[in-house]
Order: structure tokens, then C-alpha cells, then sequence
């Protein structure tokens, strides 16, 4: 699992999300099995569940409050 970068940005995890989405979509048989091993829909949100699992967090709402709060500090 990767860590969450301290400089994080939520517009680059946003384009993460829907890049993945997009490879899924192509038939990326890596990106398909990551976004069903979280949910067995491929929609954006579940594209954005996984980028926030795959960084530890519950759901994109936590990874979105955690990018919110460091930003904040900074």
C-alpha cells in the first residue's frame, strides 16, 4: 500500500480515480481486478474507493478530509 504523499493534492487523486476508471473501461485486466476487489461496479465512485483503499482509508470522503486537513496545516 502506498503512502499518501505529505504534498498531497486531491485534484491529482482525482485524476488518479478517473484514470483508472478509464484503463478499467479499456479492458486493463490490472485496473478492472483492483476496482472489483473493493466493489463489483465500474463507476467512478468505486474508482475513487479504490485509490482511498489503496491508501489506507475507509472511503473517499476520509481520504478527501485527510488531503483537506494536511493542506490546512501547511
Amino acid at each position: 500500500m502506498p503512502d499518501l504523499p505529505a504534498q498531497a493534492n486531491f485534484e491529482h487523486l482525482r485524476r488518479q480515480a478517473k484514470d483508472l476508471l478509464r484503463a478499467a473501461k479499456s479492458d486493463d485486466t490490472d485496473a478492472i481486478a483492483r476496482i472489483q476487489a473493493i466493489s463489483g461496479q465500474l463507476n467512478l465512485a468505486s474508482a475513487q474507493a479504490t485509490v482511498a483503499r489503496e491508501y489506507g482509508f475507509s472511503n473517499w470522503s476520509a481520504l478527501k478530509a485527510e488531503v483537506e486537513r494536511v493542506q490546512a496545516e501547511r
